[in-house]
């Protein structure tokens, strides 16, 4: 490794750097090209619909391993779900019914106050995760598929504008940047942070959030 007085380094053959706060992880990139465009987006897509974050680069790490081994994503958001009732996430609870779920779910993508889910709405899919019909993962990839179906919509394209905007600010943290917080807790409480500064017309305050741009720059070779 080559240090400079000025704060520039020129790395050389290294997977991992640490900071006080956050790690890069150099390898992400090469392992994000093990999986497909769509899938990288999608496994976005969960961490925005069940947490309402983006992805750090530890935690998108090891989902990507387990889809280039053969996971569905509709398996991955089964986990997702089970992580958020065991561990209490936010929104989350051993008692919550489908219907609380459905909520969260809807909420997440932006379905609040005068944009709420109709009744029905919450009905229906609550009561496609209790007949079986659907899992929790399905349901959450077929709400998004929706979701983006609206892209052009009047009344409802900000929905997909503001899924994409999140997604393409956790490519920026997770796969670009190679960004992880050292403590969990941290990319837990950091990463919703993040995704809540997004709206659906700008990721500037994300960005600045992050701290990093495209001016840091880390150079790998051999």
């Amino acid at each position: 490794m080559a240090c400079n007085r000025d704060g520039t380094d020129t790395l050389f053959d290294v997977e991992k750097i640490w900071f006080a706060d956050m790690r890069v992880d150099l390898t992400i990139g090469a392992k994000a090209a093990t999986i497909s465009a769509s899938a990288l987006k999608s496994l976005g897509d969960l961490y925005v619909c069940f947490f309402n974050r983006i992805p750090e680069a530890s935690g998108l790490g090891y989902w990507i391993d387990q889809v280039s081994a053969g996971a569905s994503l509709a398996s991955v958001g089964n986990n997702f779900y089970n992580v958020g009732v065991q561990s209490g996430s936010p929104g989350y609870s051993a008692s919550m019914t489908n219907a609380d779920f459905v909520r969260l779910l809807y909420g997440n993508l932006g379905r609040k106050g005068s944009f709420a889910p109709s009744s029905g709405d919450i009905d229906y899919w609550a009561g496609q995760l209790t007949s079986g019909a659907i899992t929790h993962g399905a349901l959450v990839l077929a709400i998004v598929g929706g979701v983006r179906s609206y892209a052009n919509d009047p009344t409802w394209g900000w929905m997909t504008s503001l899924l994409d905007k999140k997604g393409d600010v956790g490519h920026y943290f997770a796969v670009k940047s190679g960004l992880s917080y050292q403590i969990d807790s941290d990319n837990i409480a950091q990463c919703t942070a993040i995704a809540a500064a997004v709206t659906h017309t700008s990721i500037d305050a994300a960005i600045a959030l992050i701290g990093v741009t495209d001016g840091f720059t880390l150079l790998q070779g051999g």
